[in-house]
């Protein structure tokens, strides 16, 4: 179901799937190619911009570190496989993240050849790795794995438009998006709610604005 949402500036869309059991398959696409993007699904918005096209597709392993930009990825009703499966933990128990840990942003999370998790080139349940995080967040960290919903903050996808970013000057790296969709003027997706869109066989829901 989708949820109502504001629109404020300062936010982008954060879109659920609603996509078959099977996992699918979606590369990142030049303009205007064929197989590109986005026919929006089951007419629900019948204006077809031929020049919107997958931009950008990024994962980020391990939350709240910077991620491993991608040519096509496989997704599912979790989102994009691999995605934010190792959290931070402090000492109180909570998930820490660079809301107020800056510093975890100086840390890369990749997936390495195993498909394990890497920080900064260290798998993930290393002592390496766990030394980067602690020298960021401080001596009682930890780190943790998790491939349930709860790892998320929201919903477990997050897709920015070229249009929006460029509108309000931002870095996309800030927003963190796992899909950046190109030919999207100015605030576009703003008349998006409620609808769908396709990327091959994947269909997304435009369910809830995030502020950032």
């Amino acid at each position: 179901m989708a949820q109502k949402s504001r629109k404020s500036s300062g936010r982008f869309w954060q879109r659920t799937f609603a996509l078959s059991d099977s996992t699918l398959e979606t590369k990142a696409a030049r303009p205007k190619s064929q197989s590109a993007l986005l026919a929006l699904a089951s007419g629900e918005i019948t204006a077809r911009n031929d020049k919107m096209h997958v931009k950008e597709i990024w994962r980020y392993p391990v939350k709240s570190m910077a991620g491993e930009r991608l040519s096509g990825v496989q997704i599912d009703k979790l989102g994009v496989a691999g995605d934010r499966k190792v959290l931070v933990r402090g000492g109180n128990g909570h998930v820490v993240t660079s809301r107020t840990h800056h510093q975890l942003l100086g840390l890369k999370g990749t997936l390495g050849a195993d498909g394990q998790p890497q920080i900064s080139g260290h798998v993930w349940d290393s002592p390496e790795a766990l030394a980067l995080v602690r020298k960021a967040v401080g001596a009682d960290a930890e780190l943790f794995y998790c491939d349930g919903p709860e790892r998320f903050d929201v919903l477990p996808l997050l897709v920015a438009t070229d249009g929006a970013i460029s509108y309000m000057g931002l870095d996309s790296r800030r927003l963190r998006p796992n899909i950046i969709v190109g030919g999207v003027e100015g605030l576009q997706e703003r008349e998006w709610p409620g609808h769908r869109f396709r990327i091959g066989e994947a269909v997304i829901h435009a369910a809830q604005l995030r502020g950032r």
